[in-house]
């Protein structure tokens, strides 16, 4: 498959202040509940990577924020029989909602930086997640 046939994906590593401490989110998948994931999605004509970015994160982990330090990277995947190519942003998340479009089918969960590459150790994002760590100190 060629790079123009590859799925154009856009998603999100949310990270929050909380106590003096940051903490990132991590999703379940909707077809794995126990795979751990960060929420993308597959960008629709008309929109931006940024726009699917924020949308996604809305709708599949009900967090709205705001991107920061532009495109960290980004990463490829299959599945399906398809291909996948991913980029992916680093959100400061402002707003934490109770319930959202996906909450039926997935689980939210906040953990540390440790606890969080621990997770995605093995993810297709895993070195981009790495990359993201600084950035979110950074901005502390």
């Amino acid at each position: 498959m060629s790079p123009s046939q590859r799925i154009r994906q856009a998603g999100a590593i949310p990270f929050r202040h909380k106590d003096g401490q940051l903490e990132y989110c991590l999703i379940t998948s909707s077809s794995q509940p126990n795979f751990w994931t960060l929420p993308k999605g597959t960008i629709e004509p008309g929109d931006s990577p940024e726009t699917t970015a924020l949308k996604e994160s809305l709708e599949e982990a009900g967090i709205e924020g705001r991107l920061v330090n532009g495109k960290l990277g980004s990463f490829e995947y299959r599945k399906n029989g398809g291909e996948y190519e991913v980029d992916l942003f680093l959100m400061q998340v402002t707003r934490s909602l109770n319930r959202w479009d996906e909450s039926h089918v997935r689980k939210r969960q906040w953990v540390n930086a440790s606890e969080a590459t621990r997770i995605l150790a093995g993810h297709p994002a895993a070195a981009l997640f790495v990359s993201a760590l600084a950035v979110a100190d950074s901005l502390t």
